[in-house]
């Protein structure tokens, strides 16, 4: 069992969590198998769960990589997904994947509730938002009205045109195809990006930096549920209330919003600091009171 948990989270990239949650299940299962009188024994009781990582796995999207993400998007290539006999599973062009990343970008809803949407839960009117209907999509199982931009429903409009009001709004990928498609055209915008560098020290330079890297100096990834991610970062740094980033996100407790989904990057760090106000020291780098103990005393006349 052991071996198996370091397996799958070594291919899978599971968290500690993540891979705490695998032996629950197992060891529910084999509770289960004793309980029936189908095992003498629960052989995986004494199998102890690993440390939880308070370290962040994923991170937010900067505003710049998520447009050069998006574009990079809309002027690429269709993607298709096929099975063992060849048949197409799923195909996604530039412009619905367009669609898709600013969509995951600014409602933060998950892949799988993304999956689930039919044409009709869309208003691209007047009034435009997308509504996540209750229990199918929904992990807190509440119906969810999420407004939308006006550009992003005027792209959607173009994406859902000719389409019945019960079709799929995308034909998405299974999960860990979601990823690799997201990557593909990650990887498209960075080699964009890299290659404006005007010289080629300059060029070196962006390869070796973070900007639209599937992985970070701090080992923090990106995956679609990063743009989740991102979308709670976003309205964090607008200062939105959390009372409104619940309902925007779905989630019922404000100190899960501020755990997951309110991450500053090293760059927003940076920023932050040289945003103090000055302190102006002396040129000596000593103060008033050090100078003064320096200066001979004067001499009565």
């Amino acid at each position: 069992m052991e071996r198996a948990l370091a397996r799958i989270a070594k291919d899978e990239q599971l968290s500690p969590q993540t891979r705490n949650d695998y032996l629950t299940a197992a060891k529910m299962f084999a509770n289960w198998m004793v309980k029936q009188k189908r095992a003498a024994r629960n052989p995986i009781a004494a199998v102890e769960p690993l440390e939880p990582d308070d370290r962040e796995h994923r991170r937010a999207l900067e505003p710049d990589e998520a447009a050069r993400l998006i574009a990079a998007a809309e002027a690429g290539p269709t993607m298709t997904g096929h099975d063992r006999g060849g048949n197409v599973r799923w195909e996604m062009t530039g412009q619905a994947r367009t669609a898709l990343y600013r969509l995951a970008c600014e409602t933060g809803l998950r892949r799988g509730a993304i999956a689930r949407l039919s044409v009709g839960d869309f208003d691209t009117g007047k009034e435009s938002s997308v509504t996540v209907q209750p229990k199918a999509n929904t992990k807190n199982r509440k119906l969810m009205t999420i407004p939308l931009r006006r550009q992003t429903a005027d792209i959607l409009r173009e994406h859902l045109r000719g389409r019945l009001p019960a079709a799929p709004a995308f034909d998405m990928p299974a999960k860990w195809e979601t990823a690799d498609m997201l990557r593909a055209d990650l990887g498209a915008a960075r080699a964009v990006w890299i290659a404006e560098g005007a010289t080629a020290e300059d060029r070196a330079k962006r390869a070796q930096g973070d900007f639209l890297a599937v992985v970070d100096a701090e080992a923090r990834r990106i995956d679609f549920h990063a743009l989740r991610t991102t979308c709670g970062t976003w309205l964090d740094q607008a200062g939105v209330a959390l009372s409104v980033a619940k309902r925007v996100t779905g989630h019922t407790s404000e100190r899960t919003l501020q755990r997951h989904y309110h991450r500053a990057t090293d760059n927003q760090t940076r920023r932050a600091i040289e945003a103090l106000p000055l302190v102006k020291l002396r040129a000596t780098g000593t103060d008033d009171a050090a100078e003064q103990r320096q200066q001979p005393r004067q001499q009565p006349a």
